[in-house]
C-alpha cells in the first residue's frame, strides 16, 4: 500500500510503499515521524513499529511542513477520528501510550503534551462545533483546517471508543449523550470536566453496607 508521500526541493510527489494488513471498518493509529539526529523516518501502526528508512536516501531537502491535503486525491474515501501534530519524534513508548491498545486518549493529558502543537479532533459536539463542511478546528494551536473540494459531502461519524487508561481509576466520556455504567461499590464519585462546560447526570443504587466494611467482598449488605 502507498502509505504517505514526501515532496523534496525541486523533486516531484514521491511515496514511500510500505506492505501491511488492515482490517477493514475498523479504526487504525498511524504514527510517522522524522528524527534529524538519527536521519530516520518511522512509521508505526497500532502502537507497533512497521517501518524505517533513512532520511539522507531521499532525493532533496527535507523541508518544514507548510500545508497538507487529506486526502489527496478526492476519489478516496477516508475517515478521521483525531490528527495531531507534535513538535518532536515521538518513540516507541510514546507512540504505544497515544494508541493505548485501540482506545482514544487525551493527548493533551500525556507526559510529553508540551510538545503538541495542533490536534483536530472531528467533532460538531465542541465548543466551538467543527463545521464538517467548512472548518475544522486547532484545539491547542491556531492553525484551522479548512475543507475544501467540490462538493464538501463531508459529514461526522462515531469514532473510536475510549476505555479506563492503564491503572488509571478513571473513564473518560466523548461526545453529547455518552453513558457508562460502572458495577462497582464506592463511597464517592468524582466528576469534572476539560475544556467545556459540561452537564452530568449521575443514577446511584443505595445499599446498607456499612461504610468499615466498603471494600469487603462479602457479607451483610452484599450477598443480598
Amino acid at each position: 500500500n502507498k502509505l504517505f508521500g514526501y515532496s523534496a526541493t525541486n523533486q516531484p510527489l514521491n511515496a514511500v510503499t510500505v506492505s501491511f494488513t488492515a482490517a477493514a471498518d475498523t479504526w487504525h493509529h498511524f504514527v510517522m515521524t522524522v528524527d534529524p539526529s538519527t536521519n530516520k523516518n518511522s512509521i508505526y501502526f497500532n502502537g507497533a513499529l512497521l517501518w524505517e528508512g533513512d532520511i539522507s536516501s531521499y532525493p532533496g531537502n527535507i523541508a518544514d511542513l507548510t500545508a497538507w491535503l487529506i486526502p489527496r486525491y478526492s476519489a478516496q474515501i477516508t475517515d478521521w477520528a483525531d490528527i495531531t501534530i507534535w513538535d518532536k519524534s515521538l518513540d516507541l513508548a510514546e507512540v504505544a501510550s497515544l494508541y493505548n491498545n485501540g482506545y482514544a486518549t487525551d493527548p493533551s493529558q500525556q507526559s510529553f503534551s508540551q510538545n503538541l502543537t495542533n490536534w483536530y479532533r472531528f467533532s460538531e459536539d465542541l465548543s466551538p462545533p467543527d463545521v464538517a463542511t467548512s472548518k475544522i478546528y486547532d484545539r491547542v494551536g491556531s492553525n484551522d483546517a479548512t475543507v475544501g473540494g467540490s462538493p464538501t459531502n463531508a459529514n461526522f461519524i462515531q469514532g473510536p471508543p475510549t476505555s479506563v487508561l492503564g491503572n488509571k481509576h478513571y473513564y473518560e466520556l466523548q461526545g453529547y449523550g455518552s453513558s457508562v455504567s460502572l458495577p462497582m461499590k464506592t463511597k464517592k464519585l468524582y466528576i469534572s470536566s476539560a475544556g467545556a462546560q459540561t452537564t452530568f447526570e449521575a443514577i446511584a443504587e443505595l445499599t446498607n453496607i456499612p461504610t468499615g466494611n466498603m471494600y469487603t467482598l462479602t457479607g451483610a449488605g452484599i450477598d443480598e
